[in-house]
């Protein structure tokens, strides 16, 4: 809180001393939060442990402004408490120079365009379930990432009164959320991995179709596979390079929405592992505010790795219910189960019992799984 009112402090003196007809143009100020409870049978899966978990929360403030006609800025921070304490981020910071619709330069820490959600990962008021489709969105073996740090291209053009194309290229560095592994030097501790792509190259393409709520697009991304673990550069069991691939389709009409998803990431050279990722999401909305939802969510890994266990899991499957009341657009309350099968992503909370597991193969499985929590938008 006292970084919230400093970092609000700052931004009000610096506003103050710019000239009137700098302030009078386009400033905008959006904030996406939530909180859940979750509660599983045994295992730590998305929000949820097995005593139970209330510290589930987070807040994003999104910052943009446009100084002068062509340029844009745009800063978001997130906030986010759980179990370990509160962690502060910045998602990404960027300026946006328009030369024409269909053509805009980006610069800095860019919103990385990446199937679906990953421009709109904190947006909770956009998605029927409080978290995303864990097989492409969440760790370990995450495909996708909010931001890159680089350059890029973005832009939209109108084919046809029906038809339309938005496009995106871009270049640099991209961070994914960092894993916590047995520590092969000590196997009684964990160590923190932090994988990153460097000199990575990548690019979006969505179709906009003439059936009203329609849309299509893939994604794809290659560059050089780096593993970091307390600041410094480790070798792991992967090769040097990286490749992203993603197709989605979504129809979004009132009170329809259907989303599904494939992903598939796969290391080049060396040591290859192959992650394949799928879902189908759908959610209908009736009387006004009550809305129902179903999502199957499918994570292969074919691990190519002799020295590992036999028994470490490589599949996570997960069917999940909702059931929201929607008080407006930015305020929903949300309720889910989810049946998981396979530890992939499922797993004991103690290091100990997931060591013990692995070497016994005896994981607790099916995981059940429920989660209430909010989710607001302005």
């Amino acid at each position: 809180m006292k970084r919230f009112l400093i970092l609000s402090a700052l931004a009000g003196l610096v506003l103050g001393f710019l000239p009137a007809e700098v302030r009078a143009l386009d400033t905008q100020v959006h904030g996406f939060g939530g909180w859940a409870y979750g509660w599983t049978n045994g295992n730590k899966y998305s929000v949820g442990d097995k005593h139970g978990s209330y510290t589930n929360s987070y807040f994003a403030l999104n910052l943009s402004a446009s100084p002068y006609e062509k340029l844009a800025a745009n800063v978001q921070t997130i906030w986010k408490t759980s179990d370990k304490g509160v962690e502060t981020d910045l998602d990404y910071a960027f300026a946006e120079w328009t030369f024409w619709e269909w053509l805009k330069f980006r610069i800095g820490k860019v919103k990385c365009p990446f199937g679906i959600y990953s421009e709109i990962w904190d947006v909770g008021t956009l998605r029927p379930f409080y978290g995303l489709p864990q097989g492409i969105y969440g760790t370990p073996g995450t495909m996708a990432t909010k931001a890159y740090y680089g350059l890029g291209l973005t832009g939209r053009h109108d084919l046809s009164s029906t038809w339309g194309l938005q496009y995106d290229l871009y270049g640099g560095e991209m961070d994914f959320p960092g894993i916590a592994e047995t520590d092969p030097a000590n196997p009684m501790t964990t160590r923190q991995l932090e994988p990153r792509i460097k000199n990575a190259v990548g690019g979006r393409i969505i179709v906009q179709t003439p059936l009203d709520g329609l849309s299509a697009g893939v994604s794809a991304g290659i560059g050089e596979i780096k593993v970091f673990s307390g600041g410094k550069e480790i070798d792991y069991y992967v090769g040097d390079s990286h490749f992203l691939l993603d197709g989605h389709i979504e129809y979004l009409l009132d009170p329809v929405s259907v989303r599904a998803e494939y992903g598939h990431m796969r290391k080049l050279n060396g040591k290859d592992i192959n992650y394949n990722s799928f879902y189908v999401e759908g959610a209908y909305k009736f009387l006004e505010h009550i809305q129902v939802a179903v999502r199957y969510d499918v994570k292969l890994v074919d691990f190519n790795i002799p020295e590992l266990p036999v028994n470490v899991p490589d599949s996570n499957k997960d069917l999940g219910f909702g059931l929201n009341y929607w008080f407006n657009p930015n305020l929903v309350i949300k309720a889910s189960y989810h049946l998981i099968k396979g530890n992939l992503m499922a797993m004991p909370s103690d290091q100990m019992e997931y060591i013990t597991a692995v070497a016994t193969g005896n994981f607790e499985d099916p995981t059940h799984l429920f989660v209430f929590g909010s989710q607001f938008s302005f």
